[in-house]
């Protein structure tokens, strides 16, 4: 008889692993907490001490919660063991801006260009200095976030290069679907980033466009984060996405190198340019109110109801993040890190319900063209009993996906506080440390 064996190990700490009752393939269970799968070893904790155990030891429906639903927990000290958890500064190699390109047709009004990790189309020929700018600038901002502590992973060999398209003009920006409020989106179904010339700062010069004085790399910057963070944007709440994309954008930046060590001059030099944005309103704690779990149909409204409401929306986003990132005591910084890992957790969790529900309707589409199924309108349908419908795939979560998943791991930037608790703590810390009054 199989027993349910374990070998002790030296005993450290982990934070963010869940107990959990495991069950061995004779029906043997005990509660632990599983930190790792190593060499087809799991790697649980009881009671203090680590112990290995063999996966083919373990029940059928334990080895699929491992595949299918379980998060590695975050490794606080494998982070702060960490050389550089958190760079001083980011700064491309030599080479890295090298430009490739694919096809350049005047008439059609189409330029492809090509670097290391992205693809660019433009529907206007830009210079070969500006073609270099424009990959640099990109090529920097995805080094920069590879080389921060958010769980984003990089792009793998064989995966696509990362698609942007350029537009000469705005207006046909915003027909291929840029929101006219906007200075450049990320397209989350497409995975593409669109941008106009106009938020480059691109000038026309004998038929082609090169940069003007200053190249401006904001709205670049802030679109890449969104790419580049594709796999966890459906589960971080709004506030999140938005405020770590402009994080990024505030980082001064300088001909491929990113200064990380200046972040708090990014933050006020951001609010200044809100002030300014505002009619020299100053940026409030009550901007801040409601913004913590606010959903993203009301975020979408409410961006949508006029430029100063946009203004403040991304404001109390970047101000919120900064907060989480750098002045909340009761983190350090680490449940961020620790929250984009979860976030990156969940991705691989509900990774095969979209996949199932890819499959699952192009099998209920082929089924309504079958000659026996009948269109009810609406979507609706019925056919005879000697058919039977493609079944949709079950959800990781009772109800399926919906804002709710984003706000899963919340408590580990809450740390059991109030709204009210946290922006009092906030404009507390804002006030002494950065000298930036709320």
């Amino acid at each position: 008889m199989r027993l349910f064996f374990f070998v002790f190990l030296s005993v450290l700490s982990t934070a963010g692993a869940e107990l959990r009752t495991w069950t061995n393939t004779n029906g043997r269970a005990i509660r632990a907490e599983l930190l790792a799968v190593e060499d087809g070893n799991a790697l649980f904790t009881m009671e203090g001490k680590r112990s290995s155990v063999p996966l083919k030891d373990l029940s059928e429906a334990d080895r699929v919660y491992i595949t299918e639903d379980w998060v590695p927990p975050f490794d606080y000290g494998r982070f702060r063991r960490g050389s550089k958890p958190w760079p001083a500064a980011v700064d491309l190699l030599p080479g890295a801006t090298e430009v490739e390109i694919i096809s350049a047709e005047q008439k059609k009004r189409s330029f492809v260009y090509r670097t290391k990790n992205f693809e660019f189309t433009s529907d206007a020929e830009l210079a070969g200095s500006t073609m270099k700018e424009v990959s640099r600038s990109f090529e920097a901002t995805y080094l920069l976030l590879q080389s921060l502590p958010w769980s984003v992973s990089s792009r793998e060999e064989d995966e696509p290069l990362f698609p942007a398209s350029l537009f000469e003009n705005f207006g046909d920006y915003v027909s291929s679907g840029g929101p006219p409020n906007s200075g450049g989106v990320y397209k989350r179904r497409e995975h593409r980033f669109y941008i106009p010339f106009t938020s480059l700062g691109l000038k026309k010069k004998n038929g082609r466009y090169f940069r003007a004085d200053r190249f401006d790399v904001d709205v670049l910057v802030h679109e890449v984060t969104h790419m580049m963070m594709a796999k966890q944007l459906n589960y971080l709440p709004v506030w999140v996405i938005e405020g770590a994309a402009e994080f990024t954008s505030s980082m001064p930046y300088s001909a491929g190198r990113f200064r990380c060590d200046d972040t708090d001059k990014g933050l006020r030099d951001y609010l200044e340019k809100y002030g300014r944005g505002r009619g020299g309103r100053a940026f409030s704690k009550k901007d801040l109110r409601g913004i913590l779990e606010i959903s993203r149909d009301d975020w979408q409204a409410r961006n949508q109801a006029s430029s100063s409401e946009q203004h403040r929306l991304y404001a109390a986003a970047f101000v919120l993040f900064y907060y989480f990132e750098h002045l909340d005591d009761r983190s350090k910084g680490y449940a961020m890190h620790e929250f984009f890992h979860r976030a990156a957790g969940e991705g691989r969790r509900w990774a095969p319900y979209w996949a199932g529900m890819k499959k699952y309707r192009e099998e209920i589409a082929a089924f309504k063209k079958l000659p026996e199924v009948e269109s009810t309108g609406n979507g609706g349908f019925r056919y005879p009993s000697n058919l039977t419908p493609p079944t949709s795939p079950k959800a990781p979560v009772p109800g399926g996906y919906s804002d709710s998943v984003c706000y899963l791991h919340i408590d580990l930037l809450f740390r059991g506080r109030s709204e009210m608790e946290i922006l009092t703590d906030l404009v507390e810390k804002m006030n002494k440390r950065l000298r930036i009054k709320l």
